[in-house]
Parts: structure tokens; C-alpha cells; sequence
């Protein structure tokens, strides 16, 4: 037995024995797909151990290998408040920047503060239905197990449905998740609201920590090449990431330094014709992918590049170099950590030899579908003057899965808005110098046009309310916002381009990027052949075999695009439909005159047999998130029946 303390809070660690949880394959549970490992403690060699130390000082992805051989400092500030987050909620979400130890903190938090065997990862989430799944095995694990367990979920760009298992996971009292996200992403995904209460941890590197950390790092030995702290936080110049300041005190040299060498080195090697510009190329192009996360298709690439002795530059590139990594059992390569794909890009690309834009628009072509949509928002905070060959070569990039037109899409939406805010910023100011914090009212923020006339008719109640000299000023401001629509010009003109149908949807995924391009096809008009398209589709199975938030999506979807053929399929699948979602939302009486839709439904208070403690948890939760539950059905029901009053 081994115990930690942290915030005051004994957590026993029970090293034997694995109480009454099963497992399916070893450590892993499999289910219909990989879904989630147990996180196991077990020997490290010397050896093992020698080689781990080495690989997470040059800023490799962390593991939880290196927790157990102790090459991490533990930052016991940080456990406190994840300890102390996790008293306040069930839920915890570390965000912070690329190189900040996200992920380090969370497996040193689990080995520290989880009891043994109660500890699980989550390797990939899939789409709503798989996230559903996950949710269910853990839960079985959970109530099979004698005391709580933890579910690490390490999110990554391009992971579909992890919100859901967050949400289906955080009503389970047995249950505790410990979520890392990068900082960009926190920020855009929407989580907050009754539907999931969390706590959050935000990670920034300063001088503080930094000084705990130099002591640690050189507790057995000061480093040759720094004098103290003083000296190391001075050299390091007090800006940049965790990791990078971990590899300066160990290592001798920044991380920059380093790969600079490196590829000095390899620039120098192709000079005395001892190896091919090609491996160069390789490198460029990976790190100008991996450093937004996405992953290159290597057979493509390897043969666009003519790469002589693939197999051994990637190997030399990935174990003796440290400077990207095979995936997918060789079938895909990235980089090793973002950080060093952006520090690597800095060094492989320039404004006049080799433009980041030209290995952009070279490396398009052999993304990952799954990862184009992450990779062009990330693109597109670039400076716009640099991106027209990006652009170009966009409008004949025509992907085959439904996902991945959906990515696009979304990002194309995006850089309409931020075309849109920048050509308004002036007159943002202004309003707001103008107005305060009533500027929201006076311009028009329905971009998307979702409420059409609302701010007309507020205004218009407002208006005896103000002088005429007053109401001219509102106006000469309105008049200077442009049109709206501007937004999704791009979005529209990319899809207008689309030539061939896609693949019929083979995953969750897929069918949710189906409903939200045909969503904008329809809202946006573009001049498609949906009817044609959909004929390779099979519209009816999906009525079973899709999570009920997925088919109402699509419901919307066909209803914008396709309404013909939107109410050929609900003719057909109308009742199945409403007997699912009478199942599934605890409906006990349905109402439809053909205008109006009205569901009541009850919600649950008890279950026979459970404890006092467990009723009042439960009770507790239907009364906080009651409204939460209506919208879930008002929302529901609003896809499903979009011609009909809710």
C-alpha cells in the first residue's frame, strides 16, 4: 500500500488485487473498436528508464512511461488545485498552451492521487454514438468497481463527440475526468451551461514555477553551462513554453539551438551529395502539417517526393533524430510535439526561398481528411496577403468524405468572419465609444441571420424612448456596417466548386459532417445536385442505427437542402422516429396536429432500492438541470419536425 498527500487529502493506493472489474484484452477494452486502456504502474529498467529520461528532456509527447521512471517534476501547486478542483466538481479541464505539461500533469496526477487499477485513458473518440459506448463501458467498470475510478481524456484537434462522453460521464457519482485541451481549442468548443458543470485549470509557465523546476532538474547535478536560476531564467529570456525551458537546463542549448544543428547538419549532408534534397522536403512539409496537427499519408507522400530508402529516412528521422514520427503502423506521419513542428518550420521555411505558403499548398493534397478542417483554421489566423496560392489550390481540392468537406466548410465560415470583423473593426469602436456596452444593440450581430427582424423590433420599441438626434447617430452607424452575407461568400463559392458526389458516410463522423454541409448547402442555396448525391446514400437504416442527436442533425440537414426528399423519408420513417425519441427522452405523451408538436415527459427522482445519499444526488441534479432537459427536447424535436411549431 502507498499513500500521497496533496491538499491535504490522503489518496491509499491499492497496489494488489483488481477488485471485481474485468477487463477484455489484457488492458485494453475493446468493445466494437479500441476505446480505452487501463493506465498500469509496472517495472522500468535501467535501461528503460535511461532511454525514457532522454527522450522527454528533447520534448517528446509525454507518456506515462516517464512518470514512472520520475523524469518529471511534479508540480505540487498544480496537483493541489486539480486535487481541490475535483472536491468542487466531477469534471476538470486543464487548458493551456503546446508545451506546457498538460498532459505530464495529468498522468502524474493519476499515478500520484488515483488508486491503482482505478485509472483509464481513453484513446480516441470517434462521434457521438462512440462517445455514448465509451461512456457505457466506463460506467459498467465504474459500478462493478468497489470504489471510484478515473478517466483521463487527453483531446486532441480533431477527436469528434468528447464533449458527450465528458457530459454522459460527469452524472456518474463513481466517476471522476480529468480532461487536457489545448488552449485554442478550449476556446472555441462550447461546454458551459447545465448540460455539463466543470471545473477548469489553466496552465501558463512564469518564473515561479520555473524556479521550482530548475531546483528539481538540477537537485544531483548543476548543469556545466548555467551558473543558477538567475542566469538559466535570463538565458532562457523568460518567454516560451514549459518544455522548452526543461530542454535548455538539461540539454545545454534551446531546443531552437538544436534542431538548427540538426538541420544544418542534413543541409550541409545533401551539399556534398551524401544524401537527397528529398529528405529536406520530407521534413518541411511534415512540420508545416504537424505544427497545426495534422498528419501526411506516407505512401502518397513518399512517392510524390520520390524518397529513395523510405523506410530507413523515416526510421533515422524518428530514432535517431528526434524529428517526426511514423502512425498508424507506418501508414501516416507527424511531428513529435507541435512545439518543435513550429520551431521546425521557422527554421525550414523563409519569405523567399521556401514560403511556409508553397509547403502548405504542396502538403494539402496528402493531409489526413480527418485533420484538413483543424489544419486550414489554423491556417487561416495567418496573414491573409501570404494565403492566395493557399486559396487557389483550395478551389480544386475536392475531398471524398463527408467529414472533411464539413471541415472545410467550417473553416471557410470562419475566415468569412474574420474577413467581416476586420472590415467593421472601426466601426466596432466606435459604436462601443459611442454606446458602451449597448453597441450589441445598436449594430447588427446576427451575422448568420438566425433571428431575422428581432433587433429591428427591439429598436423600434426602443425608439419614442430616444430623440431624433439620437436615433439619426444609431442609424448613420448601422449604415456603415456591410452586408452580412459577405461571411459565408467563401464557403459558398468553395462548395459551388464541388464536382463529384462524396463517399456514402461509413461513420459517425461522417454522417454528422454530412447534416452540417447539407445544412449550409441549403442555407447558403448553393446550386448542387443533392438529389444525385443522395441516391448513393441509405437514408433508412440510419433511422435505428444513429444516436438520436446525430439523426436529428441530418433531419435538418435534409430539410434545408432536400426538402422534397426530406419529407419523402419522414413520410416514410415518421413513427419510427417519434417512437425513438419517446424512448429515448422519457416521453409519455406525444402531441402532433400537424402544426404544433408537444412532448411531456417526466424525469427521474429515485430508483428502487438506492440509498438516501444516492436520491437526494439525484434529485439534486434533475432539479438543477430540469431546464436543461426541455431544451434538450425543444431542440430535438425542432430538428426532427423543422416545419412544425415546438
Amino acid at each position: 500500500m502507498t499513500q500521497t498527500n496533496y491538499g491535504g487529502t490522503n489518496y491509499q493506493t491499492n497496489i494488489g488485487g483488481t477488485g471485481n472489474t474485468t477487463f477484455i484484452g489484457g488492458n485494453h477494452y475493446h468493445g466494437e473498436h479500441p476505446t480505452f486502456t487501463l493506465i498500469e504502474d509496472e517495472e522500468i529498467a535501467a535501461q528503460e528508464q535511461e532511454n525514457l529520461s532522454h527522450e522527454f528532456y528533447r520534448g517528446i509527447s509525454a507518456r506515462y512511461e516517464h512518470i514512472l521512471a520520475a523524469v518529471d517534476q511534479p508540480r505540487p501547486t498544480k496537483l493541489n488545485e486539480i486535487t481541490q478542483k475535483f472536491r468542487e466538481q466531477r469534471v476538470v479541464i486543464v487548458h493551456g498552451a503546446s508545451g506546457q505539461g498538460k498532459t505530464t500533469l495529468a498522468y502524474r496526477y493519476l499515478h500520484d492521487c488515483v488508486p491503482h487499477h482505478r485509472r483509464f485513458q481513453v484513446q480516441v473518440v470517434e462521434g457521438r454514438q462512440h462517445a455514448v459506448n465509451l461512456a457505457n463501458a466506463l460506467i459498467t467498470q465504474a459500478n462493478e468497481s468497489d470504489t471510484a475510478i478515473a478517466v483521463y481524456v487527453d483531446v486532441s484537434p480533431n477527436d469528434v463527440g468528447w464533449e458527450e462522453l465528458v457530459k454522459q460521464l460527469s452524472h456518474h457519482r463513481k466517476i471522476q475526468t480529468l480532461v487536457t485541451i489545448r488552449e485554442e481549442d478550449f476556446c472555441r468548443v462550447s461546454i458551459a451551461g447545465t448540460e455539463l458543470q466543470f471545473a477548469p485549470v489553466e496552465l501558463a509557465f512564469d518564473r515561479s514555477e520555473a524556479e521550482e523546476i530548475y531546483h528539481f532538474l538540477t537537485e544531483t547535478q548543476q548543469p556545466p553551462h548555467i551558473l543558477d536560476f538567475e542566469d538559466a531564467w535570463k538565458r532562457f529570456g523568460g518567454d516560451g513554453p514549459l518544455m522548452e525551458f526543461v530542454y535548455f537546463v538539461t540539454q545545454g542549448d534551446s531546443l531552437r539551438k538544436k534542431l538548427c544543428q540538426q538541420i544544418q547538419r542534413i543541409e550541409d549532408e545533401i551539399r556534398a551529395g551524401t544524401r537527397s534534397e528529398a529528405e529536406l522536403q520530407l521534413l518541411r512539409l511534415v512540420s508545416v502539417a504537424a505544427a497545426f496537427e495534422a498528419r501526411l499519408q506516407v505512401k502518397e507522400l513518399v512517392r510524390f517526393l520520390q524518397l529513395p530508402a523510405a523506410k530507413r529516412t523515416l526510421e533515422v528521422m524518428e530514432k535517431e533524430y528526434y524529428l517526426l514520427r511514423t502512425l498508424e503502423n507506418g501508414t501516416l506521419v507527424g511531428g513529435l510535439h507541435p512545439v518543435r513542428s513550429t520551431i521546425l518550420v521557422n527554421l525550414l521555411t523563409d519569405s523567399i526561398v521556401y514560403p511556409w505558403v508553397d509547403s502548405a499548398v504542396t502538403c494539402l493534397p496528402f493531409i489526413v481528411e480527418h485533420d484538413i478542417g483543424s489544419f486550414l483554421l489554423y491556417t487561416f489566423l495567418r496573414d491573409e496577403t501570404e494565403l492566395q496560392p493557399l486559396f487557389t489550390i483550395l478551389n480544386t481540392y475536392h475531398p471524398a468524405q463527408w467529414n472533411a468537406i464539413a471541415g472545410v466548410v467550417r473553416a471557410l465560415i470562419w475566415l468569412g468572419l474574420k474577413q467581416y470583423v476586420v472590415a467593421n473593426q472601426q466601426l466596432i469602436f466606435d459604436a462601443y465609444t459611442d454606446c458602451q456596452q449597448g453597441w450589441g444593440m445598436v449594430l447588427d450581430s446576427d451575422v448568420a441571420n438566425a433571428s431575422p427582424g428581432v433587433l429591428e423590433n427591439v429598436l423600434s420599441t426602443l425608439a419614442p424612448l430616444l430623440s431624433e438626434e439620437r436615433r439619426a447617430q444609431i442609424e448613420a452607424l448601422r449604415s456603415r456596417q456591410t452586408n452580412k452575407r459577405e461571411i459565408f461568400v467563401p464557403a459558398f463559392n468553395w462548395l459551388s466548386r464541388l464536382t463529384q458526389a462524396p463517399s456514402p458516410p461509413q461513420s459517425e463522423s461522417d454522417w454528422t459532417g454530412m447534416a452540417e454541409v447539407l445544412f449550409w448547402m441549403g442555407r447558403l442555396q448553393v446550386p448542387l445536385p443533392i438529389s444525385d448525391w443522395l441516391a448513393l446514400t441509405d437514408l433508412e437504416n440510419v433511422v435505428e442505427t444513429l444516436p438520436l442527436t446525430t439523426l436529428a442533425d441530418l433531419a435538418l440537414g435534409l430539410f434545408y437542402a432536400y426538402k422534397a426528399g426530406y419529407h419523402a423519408w419522414l413520410t416514410r420513417h415518421q413513427a419510427r422516429l417519434i417512437n425513438r425519441f419517446r424512448q429515448e427522452t422519457q416521453t409519455v405523451a406525444w402531441e402532433d396536429d400537424g402544426q404544433i408538436v408537444r412532448s411531456h415527459f417526466i424525469i427521474e427522482l429515485f430508483r428502487p432500492g438506492q440509498s438516501p445519499e444516492a436520491a437526494q444526488a439525484i434529485q439534486t441534479k434533475s432539479q438543477r438541470g430540469f431546464i436543461g432537459l426541455a431544451m434538450e427536447r425543444l431542440e430535438l424535436c425542432r430538428k426532427l419536425f423543422p416545419d412544425r411549431e415546438v
